[in-house]
């Protein structure tokens, strides 16, 4: 009986006292659980209203469930984040998080300001090094993005299962692309790959919500040699993602990659010349061997330990899991190639890894279908995957790329 209660306590504080709350690209819980969460840290708050990271999660946790229980309307999440800066300028204004919170919706002039004011009450504090990744990310200062990103990877928080899925990223690009990534994930880690490891330098990442900054865009374009965009007529208006990609399909020499993560509309005048190359889609206006470079990438170039394997520790479970759904497009495609070229055995092999990654990440099919490829369902966010391409095989595009040995540690995660 007191094995049992032992067993159970755990569970019971779980139950009654509220937990920090992960970023979403590390946790992903339900609506309810956030929503639980929510209530418990309010009554905690009404407590001890100086509890300054209380209110940080009493947001994050507000703002999660109205995202996992598919809202729309950001009211809610609006008024809770006024609401909880409201209350940390009357209990902890000089707080780390009080500076951080305002650095989020500042002015670029005055969000610097509260950065260095929450990096000067708590300089550990771990929201900081992507905080200051990402301001450094907006001007374009290669050294200080590379200086911050060592020191994420030193603080052990980054998953080794998400390194692993931004290294393929990399090593799915051609050589001296310019690739288009989409959020967080799809941004941060081929990142830190790049900054770490030395890997794929000749790869430049272009964030297309980045890319929504007049500034960042004007020098973006430059350093790559493209003439200016042409803007909207009012200042007010953002160019759109598919205008901006466009622009860089029609002008750059580079060769141009897209993550899969980037959403179907925004690269959808461009999909006859797009072919799908591991976990980003080349453009190429003549016919390329996808099929071969899939074959390639796969085999020899990605690492594939957090595809077959479920491997702990990593502290994005939940969100690994929904990042290898976008492998499936590839997978699938890679099937194909497989029994189109004689090779059954191993087309049973990458449907069945197809089938389990599937399964992990809650999107399982039982049963193999001429329409299985073609109609992929649109995964959870922050990863949305591609549409599954068509298959050219006339011509192989040769490429090659540096690359970690198979038993490098790419974060400070061991894998067991």
């Amino acid at each position: 009986m007191l094995i049992y209660l032992f067993t159970l306590l755990p569970w019971l504080t779980f139950f009654t006292d509220p937990v920090p709350i992960k970023p979403i690209t590390l946790e992903r819980q339900t609506a309810e659980w956030y929503a639980y969460q929510a209530d418990r840290w309010n009554e905690h708050l009404a407590a001890q209203p100086d509890d300054a990271d209380g209110w940080y999660y009493w947001y994050l946790a507000t703002r999660y469930q109205n995202m996992m229980a598919g809202n729309t309307d950001q009211t809610v999440v609006h008024s809770a984040y006024d609401h909880a800066l409201e209350q940390l300028l009357e209990h902890a204004p000089e707080s780390c998080t009080r500076h951080y919170m305002e650095y989020l919706t500042a002015p670029p002039d005055l969000a610097v300001q509260h950065l260095r004011r929450a990096t000067a009450a708590r300089p550990d504090d771990f929201r900081l090094p992507l905080a200051w990744t990402t301001h450094h990310m907006k001007r374009l200062n290669t050294d200080s993005v590379d200086h911050f990103l060592q020191k994420w990877h030193e603080s052990g928080r980054p998953s080794s299962g998400l390194a692993d899925w931004g290294y393929n990223l990399l090593m799915s690009a051609p050589q001296n692309a310019v690739l288009v990534t989409h959020g967080d994930i799809d941004t941060y880690y081929p990142r830190m790959i790049q900054a770490v490891h030395g890997v794929r330098r000749d790869v430049r990442i272009v964030n297309i919500h980045l890319m929504r900054d007049p500034d960042f865009r004007t020098t973006t374009y430059q350093q790559l040699g493209l003439p200016a965009f042409a803007e909207p007529a009012d200042e007010k208006e953002f160019p759109t993602a598919a205008a901006l990609i466009e622009h860089f399909a029609q002008l750059t020499d580079r060769p141009l990659a897209l993550a899969v993560t980037l959403r179907p509309e925004t690269h959808r005048a461009l999909d006859d010349q797009l072919y799908l190359t591991g976990l980003c889609w080349t453009h190429s206006r003549t016919n390329i061997d996808n099929g071969r470079l899939l074959d390639r990438n796969f085999n020899e170039r990605f690492r594939r330990d957090f595809l077959s394997t479920q491997l702990v520790p990593d502290p994005a479970q939940t969100v690994l899991k929904i990042a290898h759904l976008n492998y499936l497009p590839a997978l699938m495609s890679l099937k194909e190639y497989y029994r189109a070229n004689g090779r059954d055995a191993d087309a049973e092999a990458i449907w069945q890894l197809a089938r389990t990654i599937a399964a992990r990440g809650g999107r399982p099919f039982e049963e193999e279908s001429a329409n299985q490829s073609a109609e992929l369902p649109s995964f959870a966010l922050p990863l949305d995957p591609a549409q599954v391409p068509k298959i050219d095989w006339r011509s192989l595009l040769k490429n090659d790329f540096p690359e970690i040995p198979a038993g490098a540690k790419l974060t400070g995660f061991e894998r067991n």
